[in-house]
């Protein structure tokens, strides 16, 4: 928002001061924009945000109904309602969550019923074990086109430079591909080319660190330090993860006596405290929530399983997926993206037949069939 107080702004323009002392309409307009200054300017929805309560929320926080679709929203914005959006413990206490949708489990699910479509082979995707050498081979040889998290020619590049053989790599790879964290990308591949560079400030980081070569890439990491070195409850720790990603410095004075002093405790040297604290604090901003990126993590490594394990399948999924996508420029760079990787995966890609095409790609032999719809101005009307 805008910076400058009407309250500043006065004590520091004299003509503006002088205009609301001596003229009733500049005072009278003033006073009103001081008691509008700072108020919501408008209301909006959150995209993906559903509050959970323990009984009818009406108990907790007034609702309304929203205009334009008719959904019930609360009247409280999220910093009102979420005691983890806030740090002062001014907050109702109900529980916020995001819940959004992917695409993605959609072409996860429409390969996995092609394939017992044409084999008979039902595959349990959350039986999969993570360990499949075809999956890590594809990622490592940078042929990710189409899958999830995984597809930029960034992601595509760092895969060839990190060659993942385990999934807490690609968990990282998701973690670290961000604006940020990408800094800390040349040294997370150094430590897993050549592990003995690695170095510690402390031998007891090792264990916390060790999986992410000596990088501080997740926020749990942060409050892992805290809970081992320096006897944080968990509770306490998540405190200290959420003063330093918001760099609020009276809480991080705070918090940062609070780590010295429990480091000195546990039989840890004041200097060593300070060098740890402030190794925290440093890359403490660039933290990630490592449930959010292993879960992302392993949707990455699903499409990756089906696309290495049952290409043809998965190719067809994803070719009617992104049929499916908003109508566009966007839509034919990826359909004649996706069909360029066809090609290159020796995939042929058949051309529409009135009397074999379906509305969607379709599988004929190991061939995948063009899908009607994907013809320019052929509608589902003229298809059925």
């Amino acid at each position: 928002g805008f910076q400058m107080k009407l309250s500043q702004a006065m004590a520091e323009a004299p003509p503006l001061k002088y205009a609301y002392n001596n003229e009733p309409e500049t005072k009278r307009v003033i006073d009103v924009a001081l008691r509008l200054e700072s108020l919501p300017r408008h209301s909006s929805v959150h995209a993906a945000g559903v509050i959970i309560a323990a009984d009818d929320l009406t108990n907790s926080v007034p609702i309304q109904t929203e205009s334009k679709q008719g959904r019930v929203i609360t009247q409280y914005d999220m910093y009102c309602l979420d005691l983890n959006a806030v740090q002062n413990n001014k907050a109702v206490g109900l529980l916020k969550i995001d819940i959004l949708g992917l695409r993605n489990l959609t072409i996860l699910d429409k390969s996995i019923r092609l394939v017992q479509k044409t084999s008979g082979k039902l595959i349990d995707i959350h039986e999969v074990k993570v360990d499949d050498k075809k999956t890590y081979d594809l990622i490592s040889e940078g042929n990710t086109i189409g899958v999830f998290q995984l597809e930029s020619a960034g992601m595509r590049r760092l895969a060839k430079d990190l060659k993942p053989n385990k999934m807490s790599d690609i968990t990282a790879m998701v973690a670290l591909y961000r604006p940020g964290p990408m800094d800390l990308i040349p040294a997370f591949l150094e430590g897993k080319k050549n592990p003995r560079t690695i170095k510690y400030l402390h031998p007891d980081l090792k264990k916390i660190m060790g999986e992410t070569y000596g990088v501080l890439v997740y926020q749990e990491q942060v409050m892992e330090i805290a809970h081992i070195l320096a006897g944080y409850s968990m509770s306490e720790a998540d405190n200290l993860r959420m003063a330093m990603g918001k760099k609020k410095k009276s809480l991080m004075d705070m918090e940062h006596k609070k780590f010295i002093e429990g480091c000195v405790k546990n039989g840890y040297t004041k200097t060593m405290a300070e060098k740890i604290f402030e190794f925290m604090e440093k890359f403490a901003a660039y933290g990630f929530n490592k449930p959010h990126s292993a879960s992302y993590g392993l949707i990455a490594y699903w499409t990756a399983y089906m696309k290495a394990n049952y290409p043809v399948e998965y190719m067809t999924a994803l070719l009617t997926a992104e049929l499916q996508g908003v109508a566009g420029p966007m839509r034919e760079i990826k359909m004649a993206q996706a069909i360029e990787e066809c090609r290159r995966m020796e995939i042929p890609v058949l051309p529409p037949d009135i009397n074999k095409s379906d509305s969607d790609f379709t599988i004929d032999g190991r061939s995948i069939r063009f899908g009607l719809s994907a013809i320019k101005n052929v509608g589902s009307a003229a298809i059925d």
